[in-house]
Formats: structure tokens, sequence, C-alpha cells
């Protein structure tokens, strides 16, 4: 109908919109201004004009939500605020513990400190 096929493409291989099946027009450019060379159409460079580059990242690595490739933004934590390790700011894994395996209040998931005194025990003086 209307000259494109079932697929939606016209007889030069372009949709409605103007692009081919690989996302880009017929200037060769996708609809974000990127070639597929990865030069924007607007700056004649590899960043577009908000300073992000075809993938999605700045100069410095970093995407628009402030994220590298790795998934970690510039102070190292992920979107769930652990760094690589797994820890956050304030040295504490998902579950609660610090690399020595102890939570906020000093003791580990069996419920005893360092000084293998448990949590639960009455305290006697």
């Amino acid at each position: 109908e209307d000259g494109f096929d079932f697929k939606g493409y016209n007889k030069d291989g372009y949709n409605k919109k103007g692009f081919d099946n690989k996302g880009y027009n017929k200037d060769g450019f996708d609809n974000r201004g990127f070639s597929i060379d990865g030069i924007h159409l607007d700056t004649k460079t590899p960043f577009d004009t908000n300073g992000y580059n075809k993938k999605g990242y700045n100069k410095d690595g970093y995407n628009k939500d402030g994220f590298n490739k790795n998934g970690y933004n510039i102070d190292g934590y992920d979107s769930n605020g652990l760094d690589e390790d797994g820890y956050d700011s304030n040295g504490f894994d998902k579950l609660g513990y610090d690399h020595l395996g102890y939570d906020v209040d000093g003791y580990n998931k069996d419920g005893y400190n360092k000084f293998n005194k448990n949590k639960n025990e009455v305290q006697t003086d």
C-alpha cells in the first residue's frame, strides 16, 4: 500500500519516516543525527550538540544519567549505590554487612560482635 511492502519499506529501502532497516535516512544519518561512522550531522564531530556521542556517552565517558559503560557514576557507584566490590558509600553491602561481615551495630549474620558476644544474650556485669 502506498508503495511500501509488507515490512513497511518502499522500493528504495526506506520506511514512511524515511529511514532504512538499519535506521539511517537517505543522507546516511540516524534519527539522532549520527552517521554510521558516528559523526554528528550538526557538529561534524563525534558528539552531538549536547556533548554525547553515538553510543550516548560524553567526552568523559558518562551517559545522560551520569553512568559510564560499566554502570558506575563519577564517584564509583552504580544505580543501586554500590561500588564495584558491592559496598555502599558507608562500606556496607546490600545485606548490610561491611567487608569484615559486621552490620552497622557491629554484629555478624549470626548475631555476634568482634568480641564473640551475641546481641541476643542477656548482658550481666
